[in-house]
């Protein structure tokens, strides 16, 4: 499927960061596809793509082994000893990141399309007032089998709906190599809607972000999915999130939507898969 591409380091090379994380609980079959579909980004020869891997907390033999086969193509690793959650790793990803010119966001369990890079950064080029980018996804099971899709919202509907819900699909998103020191890097203390909260900020500073229409990334629902992202902590950050923004921006007409949607996300895993279906068309 992918065609193979070696990234080589040149000087003159565009410099392009992607940021990664893992756990003990990842997948190794999933981070080697992951790993791949970096590796084998249809892009100018112009673009030299450095892969940043956060190692968060211990973590098994046969994962590390994993890493180490994909050592050629990881420009740096970064450890914590122990698990720190995504928003403290990513910060620590950033503190050694080496003025790269874009940033790319990517989950170790979902796949980028091959055309993925080259769109983003057409986009922002093409667009200097944008700090950043996402798109919209297509959703996998654990058999790699397309299962759906979610539509990212576009520059007319993103002031509205980051009021009651995450506009942006964290793994798709690209951002100027000067993001984190414009908004500041992911709150540590939010291990759940660490992103939700980021680009809330950015927007509230005045920052545009858009979206993609077309899905560039392939993400994967496992069967905990649901579980997690209805845990109380995601759901209580997000409405916590939600409803602090909007208090300060004086919208209170969102108010009862943001309250509906925290108690949608409290009902039993089984409703909570239908309503996620519901809003996904």
């Amino acid at each position: 499927w992918w065609k193979k591409k070696i990234i080589l380091s040149k000087e003159n090379f565009m410099k392009i960061a992607y940021l990664m994380s893992v756990y003990s609980g990842d997948s190794i079959q999933y981070f080697e596809r992951a790993i791949e579909s970096i590796i084998n980004q249809e892009i100018s020869e112009d673009y030299e793509i450095r892969i940043y891997l956060g190692i968060d907390g211990e973590i098994s033999l046969n994962l590390m082994n994993a890493i180490v086969s994909y050592n050629k193509y990881i420009f740096k690793i970064v450890k914590s000893k122990k698990n720190i959650g995504l928003a403290a790793i990513l910060n620590l990803i950033i503190d050694n990141l080496n003025n790269e010119k874009f940033l790319f966001r990517m989950d170790s369990d979902d796949i980028s399309l091959p055309s993925r890079t080259q769109k983003q950064i057409d986009f922002l080029i093409k667009n200097p007032d944008c700090i950043a980018v996402g798109s919209s996804i297509s959703e996998i099971n654990e058999s790699n089998k397309i299962t759906g899709f979610k539509k990212a919202f576009l520059l007319n509907e993103i002031s509205d709906k980051a009021f009651y819900r995450n506009p942006f699909n964290h793994p798709t998103m690209a951002l100027r190599g000067d993001f984190f020191n414009l908004v500041g890097t992911y709150d540590p203390k939010l291990k759940k809607s660490q992103d939700y909260e980021l680009w809330l900020r950015a927007l509230g500073i005045g920052y545009r972000m858009e979206n993609i229409e077309e899905p560039l990334l392939l993400f994967r629902i496992s069967n905990e999915f649901h579980k997690k992202r209805n845990s109380f902590q995601n759901s209580r950050n997000e409405f916590m999130i939600s409803f602090n923004f909007t208090l300060k921006n004086k919208k209170y007409k969102f108010i009862p939507v943001i309250i509906l949607k925290f108690i949608v996300r409290l009902l039993p895993t089984n409703f909570s898969k239908i309503a996620y279906k519901i809003i996904r068309k």
